[in-house]
């Protein structure tokens, strides 16, 4: 058998060698192929790699057969309009996750910038057979300890299921772990040190040092070296200082304001970087707002709460379909029209669920017009949330519940519907659930039907909720 690996953009996919049109066209990025070699009216015969079906017919011109060094090892390259969708993915689906603090994609730009200018790498600039697997790689430079104690951390199983040691090599999940590492930070740093809102600076310093030191390192005074311990415990280990000579340019002596000169440095040619090519798509107030030690961004109230809900529908992920929650490009949901995503709906044969919110298809194309889109409208985060909105303050009811009493029974009932909405919800009381299923509090609405469970508990739920409440 062949691994192919496609070599341009755009690449269209036919379900058969003499089909005229394309039944999918994959996006920007690279996808690999395996095939027997066999060709029909110039087109290959292969399935995906790692997937035994469907079949698909391709142009052989669009694909490069992989040698035995290739096979073993490619760092996908870097788009920077697809690394700024999944930053902004990871982004959204971390902000807030247990009550952490914020996050925002404009903070996951800056450091992959001062980690690594944005390239798809290990630590000598190699993407082939050649890459050092065993120490820091990717556009964060995660080593294979810190990705492996974050895939093992059980607070993170939800936000990072269906990822695995070998994603590594892969923008998009290098995305959701450093967004998920700088949850762990903030959590830590919130811990120890009260009141703290930890700025951007010193989440990206952790990233480089690690928690421990992070935490160590924010108990210095400003003129303080990082040599002094805290709690009986060098702040910033001698190794640690040694192997990092641009944020410990006078090594051992190093005062804490150096350093934050230091990542604030690192950070403006970060923002160089993202007015030059991504000028439209961030938000430079935030940009500057931590440059100037800000912390990064949550969203507040309803976008909160959906940020909550689409958590544990689909690990945040806006590209996600039923059953492979970390879809990347098969196919990519931002980039299509929602006619298009509601033709590719009727190909699931009923699981078909897709997007952040994971909307069926009979939903998605009776909330449309009312949500105020069209079918031409891109399936995009901004269409998904306005969607999300709709079916929370609308058809769920939010708004009503928002203008009563807020009672008990109100609660009560607002938090049923959400539920009936989204599967991955608990109820809050044992009841019949759906097709006369007996529940009890914490199981999904629809338990018992096509192995739906809630993914997050009832205690959650209602945290969630009554956040909602104070901030919608």
């Amino acid at each position: 058998m062949n691994i192919y690996r496609t070599n341009r953009p755009f690449v269209k996919l036919f379900n058969a060698a003499d089909a005229t049109d394309a039944t999918e066209v994959l996006g920007i990025g690279f996808s690999r192929f395996v095939g027997d070699g066999t060709v029909e009216n110039g087109r290959l015969k292969v399935t995906r790699e790692g997937e035994t079906d469907p079949t698909w017919w391709i142009d052989q011109g669009s694909l490069t057969v992989l040698t035995a060094d290739e096979v073993k090892i490619e760092f996908p390259p870097i788009s920077d309009l697809e690394f700024y969708e999944d930053s902004a993915l990871a982004a959204r689906a971390l902000s807030g996750f247990l009550d952490a603090g914020g996050m925002n994609v404009e903070y996951l730009l800056l450091l992959a910038w001062a980690e690594s200018g944005w390239t798809n790498t290990d630590a000598q600039g190699r993407d082939g057979a050649d890459a050092d697997l065993a120490g820091p790689i990717g556009p964060y430079r995660f080593d294979p300890d810190v990705w492996s104690s974050l895939l093992k951390d059980k607070d993170y199983q939800e936000v990072l299921r269906g990822f695995a040691d070998a994603d590594r090599i892969k923008p998009q999940a290098q995305c959701f772990f450093a967004a998920a590492l700088a949850n762990r930070l903030q959590r830590a740093l919130k811990s120890k040190i009260s009141n703290l809102d930890p700025p951007a600076w010193l989440l990206r310093l952790g990233h480089r040092i690690g928690k421990d030191a992070a935490v160590r390192f924010a108990q210095l005074d400003d003129g303080d070296a990082v040599s002094k311990t805290v709690d009986d415990v060098r702040a910033v280990s001698a190794a640690t200082v040694n192997a990092n000579p641009k944020l410990f340019p006078s090594k051992s002596d190093t005062k804490k304001s150096d350093v934050v000169a230091a990542i604030k440095a690192e950070f403006e040619s970060g923002k160089r970087a993202v007015v030059k090519r991504l000028t439209d798509l961030v938000q430079l107030s935030s940009v500057d707002g931590m440059i100037n030690g800000g912390s990064p961004d949550i969203r507040p109230g309803v976008l909160g709460f959906l940020d909550f809900i689409g958590r544990y529908e689909a690990a945040g992920n806006y590209n996600a379909v039923v059953d492979r929650i970390k879809n990347e490009n098969n196919p990519r949901l931002v980039a299509m029209s929602i006619a298009q995503v509601q033709a590719y709906q009727a190909t699931l044969h009923g699981r078909d669920a897709c997007g952040k919110y994971q909307i069926i298809m009979g939903t998605l194309g009776g909330n449309v017009a009312p949500s105020g889109l069209t079918q031409e409208r891109l399936f995009d985060p901004e269409a998904q949330d306005q969607i999300g909105f709709h079916l929370l303050m609308t058809v769920r009811g939010g708004e009503a519940f928002l203008k009563s009493d807020r009672s008990d029974a109100q609660f009560k009932k607002f938090a049923l519907a959400v539920a009936q909405e989204w599967a991955a919800m608990p109820v809050l009381e044992a009841m019949t659930g759906h097709r006369g299923v007996q529940l009890q509090r914490g199981d999904s609405y629809y338990s018992g039907t096509a192995g739906n469970k809630a993914l997050t508990s009832a205690d959650a739920f209602e945290a969630a909720i009554r956040k909602f409440m104070a901030e919608a």
